[in-house]
């Protein structure tokens, strides 16, 4: 008994599992053409930062706004602990950068709303 594939089928398929063949099309990828890198944030990273964000930018939580500060500070830092934790055995906790970056301005900014003063925050410096 002969096995023929039908016409115009290809020989081989592909063994990756449908689900992640493109992944990629998922994922914002930023490129700065200064430096020529681009950064790709899965999904489960933009997810956990979606708190923090307003239009795409940190923004301050206004549920947080009557605390004192110390309670602000230690809300946003086990929130993240809690998410990093989660993450350990992933293997790759470096892409929570972004979520580092975002949570620590979104904390500044809450603060300053707080005390009715501004805050400058530099990305890279």
């Amino acid at each position: 008994m002969t096995i023929t594939p039908r016409p115009g089928t290809p020989l081989c398929r592909a063994t990756t599992p449908p689900h992640a063949r493109d992944l990629h099309r998922f994922t914002t990828t930023r490129h700065n053409p200064a430096v020529g890198i681009s950064r790709r944030h899965p999904p489960r990273v933009q997810r956990k930062c979606a708190p923090y964000l307003k239009h795409g930018k940190p923004e301050h939580r206004t549920e947080l706004l009557n605390f004192d500060d110390h309670l602000i500070i230690s809300t946003y830092g086990a929130e993240y602990r809690g998410i990093v934790q989660y993450y350990l055995l992933a293997g790759d906790v470096w892409r929570l950068n972004r979520l580092e970056w975002v949570a620590k301005t979104s904390m500044l900014k809450t603060l300053a709303a707080k005390h009715d003063t501004t805050v400058v925050v530099r990305r890279f410096g």
